[in-house]
């Protein structure tokens, strides 16, 4: 064959690896699983946050006051901070505050900014949708650290466990 003819073109071609018409159909193929596996992730993680916040929204459809004890401290915290009371123990008259103000700063912030007038029925209501930030942070957590599709599973396995566990508790 001479240099100019086709068949020495493809042989050329093929041996550099590039594209002759079996590896195209090739790459097409492998092109399916590399889209599931790239998709598939977000795919999971959508669904399993609407199922969060379904759940959510069913199990305080109705509250305004919050089942227990320690989310009336945590109310106090927030009324503490709005009132200006920046460091003193809401519930113990004389003494410094002794939990973390995160949560609390956060709930009187967003109080303050949607002018809601009920703080404990705010509380409350916003329970669910502030708590779906901590499976999307643990999906990011574990993207970041694993594969997208190791992250799906262990954001799975996460709401599996936490689902559960409040199923038991209910």
């Amino acid at each position: 064959m001479t240099a100019g003819s086709p068949g020495s073109l493809d042989a050329a071609v093929e041996a550099r690896g590039g594209a002759s018409a079996a590896s195209g159909r090739l790459r097409a193929r492998s092109a399916v699983p590399y889209l599931l596996a790239r998709w598939a992730p977000w795919s999971l993680l959508s669904v399993l946050i609407a199922l969060c916040a379904v759940h959510g929204a069913r199990m305080t459809a109705g509250l305004v006051l919050p089942p227990d004890v320690d989310s009336f401290r945590d109310i106090g915290y927030a009324q503490g901070l709005l009132d200006g009371n920046l460091l003193g123990d809401p519930t113990h008259v004389g003494e410094w505050r002794f939990y973390p103000p995160l949560l609390a700063a956060l709930r009187a912030l967003l109080f303050r900014i949607s002018g809601a007038t009920d703080l404990t029925a705010f509380w409350v209501q916003t329970g669910p949708w502030l708590n779906l930030l901590v499976p999307l942070a643990f999906f990011g957590m574990a993207r970041r650290l694993a594969s997208g599709s190791a992250a799906a599973a262990a954001l799975a396995t996460a709401v599996l466990v936490l689902w559960n566990a409040a199923r038991d508790k209910f």
